[in-house]
């Protein structure tokens, strides 16, 4: 009787440490209530599993090509690399072209780190606080204040 009820915890055991390392629970106790409950260490040793995401609005992909610009003439959106627009034909300053993508480029890679910039001062040195009154919000230490709206 000792033994049985030891198995069943020992299973339980696996079931839970397989749901912490993003793995099929089920599919893990179902393995050790057929083996045994110490494929559990197999399982410890076997690194964590990535998640994987389904939805389209969870996963955020950030790619300069997806980036877009408006023509200051014509005011239609054009790519950010364009040098030209394909509606008016107005022609871009190749230099400013290229400041503009290599800016974005490093704001990208900035946003892909989780970082948050300061819709006032442009600083990228935000970071989460908690306020005197018990509230969590973000702060930039060069304006100030906390931030209400935060561009992400």
């Amino acid at each position: 009787m000792e033994f049985f009820i030891l198995w069943v915890i020992l299973v339980i055991a696996v079931g839970i440490i397989a749901g912490s390392k993003n793995r099929s629970a089920f599919g893990w106790v179902a393995l050790s209530v057929i083996l045994t409950p110490l494929v559990g260490i197999i399982l410890l040793c076997l690194p964590t599993k990535e998640a994987s995401v389904t939805s389209n609005s969870q996963a955020k992909v950030f790619s300069i090509d997806n980036e877009t610009k408006k023509c200051p003439v014509c005011a239609e959106a054009i790519k950010l690399e364009a040098k030209k627009c394909h509606y008016c034909g107005e022609e871009f300053n190749d230099v400013e072209v290229k400041r503009q993508v290599d800016a974005r480029r490093v704001e990208l890679a900035r946003l892909a780190e989780g970082k948050k910039q300061c819709p006032e001062c442009k600083s990228w040195d935000v970071y989460r606080t908690v306020l005197w009154t018990g509230t969590a919000a973000d702060y930039c230490p060069h304006c100030k204040k906390p931030l209400k709206k935060m561009r992400k």
